[in-house]
């Protein structure tokens, strides 16, 4: 059985947490906690990339780590963001993975342009016998010019096919990488100026960086979440848990800057039938001047110990994970005080996706105000209670 021997290293994501009693989301001063990765590298039009893994569509990237890392999440709602067009294969978001030399993969995008979102479809070079070799860029192949360019699919100098499926993948594979870098990382600095992002990038969130092992260390924040137990969907069956979630990617340029994360535009363009709620109290009745994403949480509402909310949990380390709801992908709906908010100082607290949709919002205490998409990976959690139960964890 083939494996993934030239690609399986880049699952290299070390977990390390540390918390606080308060939540402090959107916060970075300070985040409820940090999580550190190890970051490998790919390349971006001849540049250096430097990235790191969380989540998989495949069950075969999913089962497998190196010690003592941890696996990607297995995420079968990804799958709807594959996309794949013969006729101009470089186009969109992809990862091209080189099967026939031992390199990191080639990204068709960095942060901050329009393709980006930190998800990628994989796609497979296969070269022809006696054709393999480096590829650093998607431009053509030229034996002078760019001797690590694309490689040549057809015609009479054909050197290679690009495939959906390879070895023990059956079917077409999406990965959740974030990228946290462009440019050599050959010293122990890591702000740069990020004005050329094409060829000198940092992630700005970063707030510590280890130059020897190639690790960061990124600002989390606990959620309350939901998971689904493989044996049954009745609501009784489904355990609240508090998880850690990094988020290194957001769509909105105004949040993006206010996380210190990487711009990430092309997460619009993800099926948003295959993405996830992610609910947050900000603290505001619905109306009042200066809105959330300016300047909240702040004000009258906002509990101390009332996390953001999701749809659904992972239940399971790596493909060990039987809850086909979790995404990473995940839509950002503030929640604001509405007509019926009590006014005596009673702040309802919610830690379930149902209790939000299914009784506080119909009941019109909260209003539910879109903003854009994140990518937040779940990087920790822990069963707390059921929901019918008491709170372990309430305030």
């Amino acid at each position: 059985m083939k494996r993934f021997s030239l690609v399986f290293a880049v699952f290299a994501v070390l977990l390390t947490c540390a918390g606080v009693a308060t939540a402090n989301f959107p916060s970075l001063v300070p985040p409820d906690t940090t999580v550190t990765v190890a970051l490998k590298q790919g390349f971006y039009q001849n540049a250096q990339v430097w990235f790191f893994c969380t989540d998989a569509n495949d069950v075969n990237f999913a089962s497998t780590y190196t010690y003592p890392y941890r696996m990607p999440t297995l995420s079968v709602p990804l799958t709807s963001a594959f996309d794949y067009d013969p006729c101009d294969p470089t186009a969109g978001a992809k990862m091209f993975v080189n099967t026939g030399y031992q390199q990191g993969p080639v990204f068709t995008a960095v942060p901050t342009q329009a393709a980006y979102s930190g998800i990628w479809s994989v796609i497979f070079i296969k070269w022809l016998p006696g054709k393999a070799r480096l590829v650093t860029n998607t431009d053509p192949y030229n034996a002078v010019t760019n001797p690590r360019g694309f490689p040549v699919t057809g015609g009479p100098g054909k050197q290679a096919d690009l495939l959906i499926t390879y070895g023990t993948s059956k079917a077409p594979v999406v990965l959740d990488c974030p990228i946290a870098a462009v440019g050599p990382l050959n010293d122990s600095v890591w702000w740069r100026d990020n004005s050329n992002p094409t060829v000198l990038y940092r992630l700005p969130q970063v707030v510590a960086y280890t130059p020897s092992q190639k690790r960061i260390t990124l600002p989390a924040w606990y959620t309350y979440c939901q998971e689904r137990l493989p044996d049954s969907t009745a609501y009784a069956s489904f355990f609240v848990d508090k998880v850690t979630v990094i988020i290194p990617d957001v769509q909105d340029p105004i949040l993006a800057d206010r996380l210190k994360a990487n711009l990430a535009p092309g997460l619009g363009d993800i099926d948003p039938n295959n993405s996830q709620d992610f609910f947050f109290i900000d603290g505001r009745m619905f109306g009042e001047p200066n809105p959330f994403i300016t300047g909240g949480p702040v004000g009258p509402l906002m509990k101390p110990i009332q996390y953001p909310i999701l749809e659904w949990c992972p239940n399971g380390i790596g493909a060990n994970n039987t809850n086909k709801g979790y995404v990473p992908v995940m839509d950002v709906l503030l929640l604001e005080g509405s007509v019926n908010f009590p006014t005596n100082g009673g702040l309802p607290f919610a830690n379930s996706w149902p209790f939000v949709t299914d009784v506080l919002l119909p009941a019109m205490v909260y209003l539910s105000v879109p903003d854009q998409r994140i990518n937040a990976p779940v990087m920790d959690f822990f069963r707390i209670v059921r929901p019918q139960a008491g709170c372990s964890d309430c305030p």
